[in-house]
């Protein structure tokens, strides 16, 4: 929240001039540049974060191939999790997520196909 310097009334964010004795606000370029600078580390932290969200959904996506209803939705967000990963400081683990999560994929498409294949002709073991 900020006070007006004058009378130390309370002033919301954007107004030029004070509520309380119509003094002009000056605005604070060192809280401004704050918040700029906390946001840019937020951004950090939350693609650092996007990054190891990759790395397990990738292991998760090579475990869970064998049920392509889950195994195509856990590699394509270990996958996008992992692009957005690039972009931080964990470059290497955003690219293991990317690299499993692509593996995991293809093979769930692979089992996808297989048992759609099956499914087609009577051939699948439940049958």
């Amino acid at each position: 929240m900020t006070f007006c310097s004058n009378c130390g009334g309370n002033i919301v964010d954007g107004i030029k001039f004070c509520s309380s004795c119509g003094k002009e606000v000056k605005v604070n370029h060192t809280e401004t540049n704050l918040n700029i600078t906390s946001t840019q580390n937020t951004n950090i932290v939350d693609k650092k974060s996007q990054a190891t969200a990759s790395l397990i959904l990738g292991i998760i996506g090579l475990i869970a191939w064998v049920l392509p209803l889950f195994g195509f939705p856990v590699t394509i967000i270990g996958l996008i999790m992992g692009i957005v990963g690039q972009k931080s400081t964990k470059k290497n683990m955003a690219m293991a997520g990317i690299v499993l999560s692509i593996i995991g994929l293809v093979i769930t498409i692979i089992n996808s196909a297989i048992g759609a294949y099956q499914g087609a002709t009577g051939t699948h073991p439940l049958f």
